[in-house]
């Protein structure tokens, strides 16, 4: 298994461009999705435990993607990301398995340190 993939899930091309230069930068390989399928598709041939997945896709959403991921991949640190500050979908969130919740705009910075512990705990 490669521990170095970071997975960016989130149907608007610049935020996908942005996130997954900085999670090369940081030294980890992004693999990006624009929907949840096309995320679904690329797990069955990419071994990655870190993902940052936006709450609003087209097709499956972020919180359905999360529980499909989560049963299969129950120790992978995934993250929600979302442009709306929503208590009740916070709440789905936690139901459906996600560790966190960032709201955009990210802070990068956090981003990136957040993915640096999740490959520690992964490796504990």
């Amino acid at each position: 298994m490669n521990d170095n993939k970071v997975m960016i899930v989130d149907d608007e091309f610049a935020i996908r461009e942005l996130l997954a230069k900085a999670v090369k930068v940081s030294g980890h390989q992004p693999v990006t999705a624009g929907s949840g399928e096309e995320a679904l598709e690329l797990l069955q041939h990419e071994q990655v435990q870190v993902m940052f997945i936006d709450l609003k896709l087209p097709g499956i959403s972020g919180i359905e993607l999360c529980r499909k991921i989560r049963s299969r991949l129950p120790k992978a640190r995934l993250f929600a990301m979302t442009g709306f500050r929503d208590e009740y979908e916070q709440l789905d969130c936690i139901k459906a398995g996600f560790n966190d919740y960032f709201f955009k705009p990210l802070d990068l910075r956090l981003i990136l340190e957040v993915t640096a512990k999740s490959f520690k705990v992964l490796q504990d």
